[in-house]
């Protein structure tokens, strides 16, 4: 479905965009099991999405240092509420996305986290933690979608 959907037309910005969403598919399903960033495949694909994001797009160069700083305060806040992956790969999406698309996606994948507990709670089995990525992965799914 995503190969229909991302190549109608097949241009360097859809395969770019195809490959941003399947790494990061492989991503949620390894943080869903494990509970990690795989840090390997992380930085492998992110080589190749900085190298093709660079060649199709300009930089938002700004907001990681505000996703960095926003993080700094929140530990402080709430420690441990955000693993250092979680941390990376919101980082390295935010050179691609505006800052509008960056809230977007952070409310879809939140608002999808807070479900899928309420949901879990309702079942009568609390998770004592969550992955994150599966959640970003459908806010980044959702965004993408948006822009067709």
């Amino acid at each position: 479905m995503l190969f229909v959907l991302f190549l109608a037309e097949v241009n360097g910005v859809q395969l770019w965009q195809l490959f941003w969403l399947l790494s990061t598919l492989v991503l949620a399903v390894i943080d869903w099991d494990h509970f990690i960033v795989e840090k390997k495949i992380f930085f492998f694909t992110s080589l190749i999405l900085l190298g093709g994001g660079a060649l199709l797009f300009s930089f938002h160069w700004k907001q990681p240092l505000m996703v960095c700083a926003l993080y700094y305060c929140s530990q402080k806040i709430l420690p441990n509420s955000l693993g250092l992956g979680d941390l990376w790969i919101i980082t390295l999406w935010s050179l691609f996305l505006s800052g509008h698309e960056l809230l977007q996606l952070l409310l879809i994948a939140s608002a999808t986290g807070l479900g899928f507990y309420g949901y879990q709670v309702l079942r009568q089995k609390i998770p004592e933690r969550l992955p994150f990525v599966p959640f970003l992965f459908i806010g980044l799914f959702c965004i993408l979608l948006d822009h067709r």
